[in-house]
């Protein structure tokens, strides 16, 4: 998976999300519900990188998507404005900074001012955005959860067809011999889905 995510060709995002994006700013529930499955646990590992106990990274996720549910429209995906990705880090850094000024302001109304001095050390809190802090094997995780929603969509051998060749490298022959295919076909479905998987995570790269 992690030759695949580094190997995978993504074009720009303006081109690569039309139905989902386009899915969610229209109030689709099942294009609504790919974004969450996709994305959520993405934020809740960003959560905890920052330092959040499991109960404040479920508030900060519910914080983060309610944003992204108001503000989607404001999202373009034009190229300039970066990827739908990016974007979500951006106002997952925001909203931390929100809570994590208002947890100061707590400390230092009740008088711990100690406490309130430790977290503006561990926090710049006067940052505009810091680096997103994925890693390989959390974008990994992304791309699987897309790559099992888009299966579901395919005809079992056609799935086939693509995962021998585009995620276990085998040749266009030696998949369609296994599959009782022909060599056009099998380089048929490879196209196909791969073309849907960028449309679900054309953002990645």
């Amino acid at each position: 998976m992690t030759k695949f995510l580094k190997a995978f060709p993504m074009p720009s995002t303006d081109s690569t999300r039309p139905s989902l994006l386009e899915g969610v700013r229209n109030s689709s529930p099942n294009a609504w519900y790919q974004l969450f499955d996709i994305y959520s646990p993405l934020v809740l590992a960003w959560g905890k990188r920052l330092g959040c106990n499991p109960e404040e990274c479920e508030d900060l996720s519910q914080e983060v998507f309610q944003t992204v549910s108001s503000s989607i429209h404001q999202f373009r995906g034009d190229g300039q404005s970066g990827s739908f990705r990016g974007w979500l880090w951006r106002i997952t850094y925001r909203k931390w900074i929100d809570r994590t000024r208002q947890t100061r302001d707590e400390m230092q109304a009740a008088g711990g001012s100690t406490a309130a001095e430790e977290l503006n050390q561990f926090a710049d809190l006067n940052a505009e955005s810091m680096p997103e802090p994925s890693t390989p094997d959390l974008l990994g995780a992304v791309l699987q959860r897309g790559i099992e929603i888009v299966q579901g969509e395919y005809q079992e051998r056609h799935w086939r067809a693509f995962w021998l060749t585009a995620i276990e490298g085998q040749s266009t022959d030696i998949a369609a011999d296994k599959l009782n295919m022909s060599a056009s076909m099998v380089r048929q479905c490879r196209s196909r889905i791969l073309r849907r998987l960028r449309q679900v995570m054309g953002d990645l790269g």
